[in-house]
């Protein structure tokens, strides 16, 4: 498009967004599925955007991990919000109960400490533990420690091993 405004002449182009991939990594939802949570940005793109030509889509599974903000339904829910969350969601998951000493508990501990390679915002690396085991444990490999408590117990160790794995405790 040519104009012209008080005699200078200017040319406005106008852009078009034709292709679009987009790589979702996402961590399954009790109320709402990797795949929903795609198609709803999807048709939200869409109404936003006509001229999209060719659109893909992938969605990756974290398995259980945190990565910031997060979109429920068609809201973003801020990543201050959604950490609470994700944190609220492991303590309510151990009843507030320290995994290892069975004490009230309102931290959370990474069984394999991150200094040692562990992952930092993964539901199975994070357990609910008390102020004291959480300074106790510290960076120590975490059955060494564990076995050398007083409060020890295989019935414990036996429900840490099945939250490393399923990241729940709600057996089938």
């Amino acid at each position: 498009m040519r104009a012209s405004e008080n005699g200078a002449s200017y040319q406005v182009e106008k852009r078009y967004l034709t292709t679009a991939t987009i790589m979702f990594l996402t961590s399954a939802k009790e109320d709402q599925e990797p795949e929903e949570f795609s198609e709803i940005f999807a048709s939200r793109l869409e109404e936003l955007t006509e001229e999209i030509v060719s659109f893909e889509m992938e969605v990756v599974p974290l398995s259980g991990g945190f990565i910031g903000h997060e979109i429920i339904g068609s809201e973003l829910v801020p990543k201050k919000t959604s950490k609470h969350r994700f944190r609220r969601q492991i303590l309510d998951e151990w009843d507030n109960r320290c995994a290892y000493c069975g004490q009230p508990g309102d931290t959370l501990d990474h069984i394999l400490a991150r200094s040692k390679g562990g992952s930092m915002s993964v539901v199975n690396n994070l357990l609910c533990c008390c102020r004291f085991c959480n300074g106790s444990k510290s960076d120590k490999a975490v059955w060494e420690w564990f076995r050398a408590q007083p409060f020890w117990s295989q019935e414990r160790e036996d429900l840490i091993n099945y939250w490393m794995e399923h990241g729940t405790l709600d057996q089938p």
